[in-house]
């Protein structure tokens, strides 16, 4: 405030600067327009108030010039209030205190309800004698200023922000800040369209504690928070080619006068310079004319031999390597062709009777070996097997008489059963797989337990029979088999 009449001030004392009115004007505007404001000098400055209890004009205290607001309470509270208009949920209040005697006991100065029964606010602490900021909802936010005297004047700068979820208090005195109050989690929130601000010395404190309170202004922009950044808002941007015109130069010049003094000021003939560097190609006040441009490209192209039958595309060589290990099984029952086969007899005989021998049942046996080429990733296709069998008889020898016979050797004949034999694939069963598992507890009590560092002790005892979590990798496999033969 006392900035702005600092500038009307020069204006009306040097009005023949014709640059000076531009920029103090500039300066001006930078400063949001009041809501409210009053200092007090009004031919009737209580009229400013919607509601005065107790509260006198006086010239005993005042900041500019002569006039200030009294606030004496006798038995009952002293206070103004005021609906601030164009008020909602952000506000700047500046105004200047000055305590006649500190008061004995803690008291509220000034505060600002909402909408919703919240309030901010500024109070003495009559122990600390201080003054403290405060933002009351459920809770009780305080914001620790400076310690005051008696006999001297105040300026106190508030700003409060309702609108979102966090509310804000920041707050000045004689222009050095204290520390801000936030409340997260708030209900964005209105200021008070009913009853307004205030201005307030409780009934209960009496005989001393008396106060003025002068130069009030009210914003609603809290850009008249000293240090706040005003919002910029830009132009509408096109997407179009620009327009433009010719080009506005600006030149800003950091004058220094000497002593002003109320008379005209004789002014000399500045001497200015410029120095310019301008670089352009082909500039016209007109739209530029552009000609044509001529394109060119240059390729080089490399082609083979060129041939007017068909291409002869050979055939692609495509091959496999595969590494196939296993022992002696497959996950799946293996599909084998028919084994190869062969047979040893041996074959004994007691004692020549006249009659034709009696043979016993032979004694088979089997022992293959399979060869498997190319492997593939399908099972494997085997070609049939080659059977041989080789039998070998021993007779006792023959006489071409007839022979003499004695009493013949007493012998036994066995007959033998063979299983049978399948010259099929043997059907193999599925492994079985089983888990063993010692596990140990520790002690149980019925206490809470006591954590330290963790022990973890796992003993697992695993069997399998040839399992594979991924498909088998299958070599060159020995296949065996068993035969079981009971002889009577």
């Amino acid at each position: 405030m006392e900035f702005v009449k600092f500038i009307e001030a020069l204006l009306e004392m040097v009005p023949q600067v014709a640059f000076a009115a531009p920029v103090i004007a500039i300066l001006i505007s930078m400063t949001p327009a009041p809501v409210f404001e009053t200092d007090v000098e009004e031919a009737a400055p209580l009229d400013k108030w919607s509601v005065i209890h107790n509260v006198t004009v006086t010239t005993a205290q005042a900041v500019s010039p002569t006039h200030s607001l009294l606030f004496t309470p006798t038995d009952e509270e002293a206070y103004v209030l005021q609906v601030m208009p164009g008020v909602s949920d952000k506000v700047v209040v500046r105004f200047h205190l000055h305590f006649d005697s500190l008061p004995t006991v803690d008291m509220d100065v000034w505060f600002y309800e909402t909408d919703a029964l919240q309030a901010v606010g500024i109070s003495y602490n009559a122990v600390y004698e201080r003054l403290e900021a405060w933002l009351e909802s459920d809770d009780y936010y305080i914001s620790v200023g400076p310690v005051i005297s008696a006999g001297q004047w105040y300026e106190i700068i508030i700003k409060v922000n309702i609108s979102g979820t966090t509310h804000t208090l920041d707050w000045m005195v004689d222009e050095v800040a204290y520390a801000t109050i936030e409340r997260p989690g708030s209900t964005p929130d209105t200021f008070d369209s009913t009853d307004g601000m205030w201005f307030i010395k409780p009934g209960y404190v009496t005989g001393d504690g008396n106060f003025y309170i002068d130069d009030v202004a009210v914003y609603n922009d809290l850009a008249a928070y000293p240090g706040q950044v005003a919002d910029l808002n830009a132009a509408d941007v096109l997407l179009g080619a620009p327009a433009l015109a010719s080009p506005a130069l600006s030149q800003n010049h950091a004058l220094v006068g000497d002593g002003i003094t109320a008379g005209t000021p004789t002014t000399g003939t500045p001497a200015l310079s410029q120095a310019h560097a301008l670089d352009g190609v082909d500039l016209a006040a007109s739209a530029p004319t552009t000609g044509t441009p001529a394109l060119s490209q240059a390729h080089a192209l490399a082609g083979d031999g060129i041939a007017t039958a068909a291409p002869a595309v050979s055939a692609p060589a495509i091959g496999q390597s595969h590494a196939l290990t296993a022992d002696d099984a497959a996950a799946l029952p293996p599909s084998l062709t028919a084994p190869a086969l062969s047979q040893a007899h041996a074959l004994a005989g007691d004692g020549i009777a006249t009659a034709a021998p009696v043979a016993g049942a032979p004694a088979i046996g089997q022992s293959h070996a399979l060869k498997a080429d190319d492997a593939a990733a399908l099972p494997p296709s085997l070609t049939a097997p080659a059977l041989t069998q080789t039998h070998e008889f021993v007779a006792s020898s023959l006489t071409a008489a007839a022979p003499s016979l004695d009493s013949p050797a007493m012998g036994r004949v066995h007959v033998l059963t063979a299983t049978g034999v399948v010259a099929n694939a043997p059907t193999l069963s599925a492994p079985a797989i089983g888990q063993a598992h010692a596990l140990t507890t520790g002690d149980v009590t019925t206490g809470a337990p006591v954590l330290g560092a963790p022990s973890m002790a796992g003993e697992a005892a695993l069997a399998a029979d040839d399992l594979s979590a991924q498909p088998p990798q299958i070599g060159n496999p020995a296949l065996g088999q068993r035969h079981a033969l009971t002889a009577t």
